[in-house]
C-alpha cells in the first residue's frame, strides 16, 4: 500500500467522475423528456425506495466492508446472502410503494419492483468490491453507466418517452453490471471464499446493535421525499432531485474517492493523512460547486428551464455539497480509526452511530415541520425551506464528528485546512463573478451548455492555475501523483 492514499483516491474520483458525467447527461434527458410526475416517480424508486429495500445491506454494510478488507472467513458468502435478501425485499417494496404512494399503473409498478430488486443486489456487490477491488469498482461503475446511458437514450428517443421503457432499460443495465461485478469478486477472492456463511451471519447478528442505529438513521433521513410528496407535491420533489443531480457529479465522485479512507486509516492508522486528503479533495471540488451556486439559473436551464423557480434553493444545495464532501471524508476517517474488527469494535461503533444519528433525526423533524407550516406557499418557498434544512443536517454532522471523534492533533489539522478551504472558496466566488456568462440562459440544451461553458472553462483554468501557483503543498501533491501515474503506466 502506498504511503498516502492520494493516487487511489484520485483514481477512483476520475473513474467515478467519468461515470457520473454520463449519469448527469442522462439525468438532463430524463428531466427534459419525462413529465414532472414521471420524473418524480422514477427518482423516488431509484433514490429512495432502494434505501428501504436494502435493509440487510444497510444494517451490515460496514461489517461486509471491514470483514472483506481484513479477509475474514465467510464474509463473501454472507454478503451474497444479504444481497439476495435485499433483492427480495426490493421487488416487494418497489411494487407496493410505487403502486400505492406514487399511484402508477400495475405494469409500471411491476417494472419498478424489478428495477429496485436488481439495484438492491448490485448494492451488495459494489459494497464488497469497494473493500476488495476499489479501483476495479470505479471501472465497473463506468461500464454500468455506459450501458445505462445507451439504453436510457434508446428508451427516450426510439420510442415515445415512457416510464415503463425507462425502468426496463435501467433493469437491463443493472443486470449486466451485477453479473460482471460478481465475476470480478470471485476472481479476486478465489474458490476458497465460497464458505458457509452461517457463523459470519451469526456474528454479525450478535454485533448488530450499533448497525441497527446507523440503518434506522439512514432510513429515517430517506423519508424526506415520502414526507414531501403530500406536503409539498410532486413538483417540489422533482425539483429536489434535479438539484441533487446537479451536485451529484462533484459530490458523489469525491465521496466515492474518499470512501477509501476507511480502509486506509484502518490499515495504517494515519488519521492526519486521511484528514489532509479530505480537505484536498474539497478544495479541488469547491470551484465547480461554487460556480453553480453563483450562477444557478444557467445550471437549471441545462436541465429544464421549467424549474427556474428553484434557483435560490440550488445555490444553497451547491454550498451544502461542499459540506457533504467534508462530512464524507470525516466519517470515513473516524470509522477507519476504530482499529478493532468484529465484536471488539462494538462499543466504539455504538457510540459513533448514536451520535451520528442526531443530524438525520433533526433533519426529518425540521423538514416535516417546515413543510407543514409552509403548506400552500409558493413552490419556490417550499424548495428553499427544504434546502436550508438539508444544509443544517450536514453542518450539524460535521460539528459532531469534529467535536466528539477527532483527536486534538486531528483538530489542528482540520483547522489549518478549513481556513485554507474558506480562502479558496472566497477566491472561487470572486472569479465566478469575474467570469460570469456573457449571454442570458437559453432554453435549448446545446446552446445552454455552450453559454455556460464559454466562461466556465476559463474560470476553472484561472482558479486551478492560481491555487497551484500559490500552494506549495498542492504542487508537491500534484507532482507526486503525476510521477506515480507515470511509473504505473510508463
Amino acid at each position: 500500500m502506498s504511503r498516502t492514499p492520494t493516487r487511489l483516491i484520485f483514481g477512483r474520483i476520475v473513474l467515478y467522475g467519468a461515470a457520473l458525467v454520463l449519469n448527469i447527461a442522462v439525468s438532463i434527458l430524463l428531466a427534459r423528456r419525462l413529465s414532472d410526475v414521471d420524473y418524480a416517480v422514477y427518482q423516488y424508486a431509484t433514490k429512495r425506495i432502494i434505501t428501504y429495500a436494502t435493509i440487510p445491506i444497510g444494517l451490515f454494510g460496514v461489517w461486509m466492508y471491514r470483514y472483506l478488507v481484513t479477509r475474514r472467513r465467510g464474509s463473501f458468502t454472507a454478503g451474497l446472502a444479504l444481497s439476495l435478501l435485499s433483492g427480495l425485499m426490493g421487488i416487494v417494496l418497489g411494487f407496493a410503494l410505487e403502486y400505492v404512494e406514487a399511484k402508477v399503473g400495475l405494469l409500471v409498478a411491476m417494472a419498478a419492483g424489478v428495477t429496485v430488486m436488481l439495484q438492491s443486489i448490485m448494492g451488495g456487490i459494489t459494497t464488497m468490491m469497494d473493500a476488495v477491488r476499489p479501483l476495479r469498482l470505479g471501472l465497473l461503475l463506468l461500464i454500468y453507466r455506459l450501458l445505462y446511458s445507451l439504453l436510457i437514450i434508446l428508451a427516450l428517443y426510439v420510442e415515445v418517452p415512457s416510464l415503463l421503457h425507462v425502468f426496463i432499460a435501467t433493469s437491463i443495465s443493472i443486470s449486466i453490471a451485477t453479473a460482471l461485478g460478481f465475476r470480478w469478486l470471485y476472481e479476486a477472492l478465489g474458490r476458497k471464499a465460497i464458505e458457509p456463511p452461517w457463523s459470519t451471519l451469526n456474528e454479525w447478528a450478535r454485533t448488530s446493535r450499533p448497525l441497527i442505529i446507523a440503518y434506522v438513521t439512514g432510513f429515517v433521513a430517506s423519508l424526506d421525499a415520502t414526507i414531501a410528496y403530500p406536503l409539498a407535491g410532486p413538483n417540489v420533489v422533482a425539483a429536489f432531485f434535479i438539484a441533487a443531480a446537479i451536485a451529484t457529479l462533484v459530490r458523489e465522485s469525491s465521496n466515492t474517492g474518499l470512501r477509501y479512507l476507511h480502509t486506509y486509516v484502518l490499515t495504517t492508522s494515519d488519521v492526519a493523512g486521511g484528514l489532509r486528503s479530505t480537505f484536498l479533495v474539497a478544495m479541488l471540488a469547491a470551484p465547480l460547486l461554487i460556480y453553480a451556486a453563483v450562477h444557478p439559473l444557467y445550471i437549471i436551464y441545462v436541465f429544464n428551464y421549467k424549474y427556474s423557480w428553484a434557483s435560490m434553493a440550488l445555490t444553497i444545495f451547491m454550498i451544502t455539497a461542499i459540506i457533504e464532501i467534508v462530512n464524507g471524508g470525516l466519517s470515513n476517517v473516524v470509522m477507519g480509526s476504530i482499529s478493532e474488527v468484529g465484536e471488539e469494535s462494538l462499543p466504539k461503533f455504538e457510540r459513533l452511530n448514536i451520535m451520528a444519528s442526531v443530524p438525520s433525526l433533526i433533519y426529518v423533524v425540521m423538514l416535516a415541520a417546515a413543510l407543514a407550516v409552509l403548506k400552500g406557499e409558493a413552490v419556490a418557498v417550499l424548495i428553499t425551506a427544504w434546502s436550508l434544512v438539508y444544509m443544517a443536517r450536514f453542518m450539524i454532522s460535521v460539528t459532531i464528528y469534529y467535536s466528539k471523534f477527532v483527536s486534538g492533533y486531528g483538530k489542528s489539522v482540520i483547522r489549518s485546512y478549513a481556513g485554507k478551504l474558506l480562502a479558496y472558496a472566497a477566491l472561487a466566488v470572486l472569479l465566478s463573478l469575474l467570469f460570469k456568462p456573457l449571454e442570458p440562459p437559453s432554453k435549448g440544451l446545446l446552446r445552454s451548455i455552450y453559454v455556460l461553458a464559454e466562461m466556465g472553462i476559463p474560470y476553472l483554468a484561472a482558479y486551478y492555475g492560481i491555487i497551484v501557483l500559490i500552494d506549495k503543498g498542492l504542487r508537491a501533491t500534484a507532482a507526486r501523483l503525476l510521477k506515480s501515474s507515470l511509473r504505473r503506466w510508463g
